[in-house]
């Protein structure tokens, strides 16, 4: 059995393990569910959702979308929240932002820069800036350039790692 999309060109049949929406999903389009990976050409419009049972590649905006994958999730741009988006991925997840929404993944999390998440990682959070406002929460490492505001900010990190817990204890 193969799973897959069924494409039809040139006279030639064939079957992608790759889900292709060349543009945005919006009305247009609906929801996006596939068992495979995903390739978005366009931007997630608040309220719709993306599912994959592999990795998803966006090269447009999430805006308050609902982005989930059993792999890696990669946008080329970022998240803008809106306070209602969510990012869930088994693997690993990297954009460029993420603004307002909540991040969660079984992997590590890499960005520029966070403004006001909540992200969880298994493993670790990246930014190559920095991280203003939120709830951050790694199994092993926060790193970032700089971290809060200089105008205050209300800002919690938290490192829940059993190795950590063992070495408090011995101090």
């Amino acid at each position: 059995m193969c799973e897959g999309v069924i494409n039809y060109q040139d006279d030639i049949v064939s079957i992608s393990e790759v889900y292709t929406v060349n543009g945005d999903v919006d009305t247009g389009t609906g929801n996006v569910e596939f068992t495979g990976d995903i390739l978005i050409n366009g931007d997630v419009r608040a309220g719709f959702k993306v599912t994959a049972g592999g990795n998803i590649t966006i090269a447009g905006v999430c805006e308050g979308a609902h982005i989930e994958a059993g792999g890696n999730i990669h946008l080329k741009s970022g998240v803008i929240g809106m306070k209602t988006g969510t990012i869930k991925a088994g693997g690993n997840i990297e954009g460029q932002y993420f603004e307002n929404c909540t991040i969660t993944c079984g992997g590590s999390i890499y960005a520029k820069y966070y403004v006001n998440c909540y992200a969880s990682a298994k493993q670790g959070i990246y930014a190559f800036d920095r991280i203003i406002n939120g709830t951050y929460e790694a199994g092993k490492i926060i790193d970032s350039k700089i971290i809060g505001s200089e105008f205050g900010s209300n800002l919690a990190l938290f490192i829940e790692s059993p190795e950590l817990d063992d070495c408090v204890r011995l101090m």
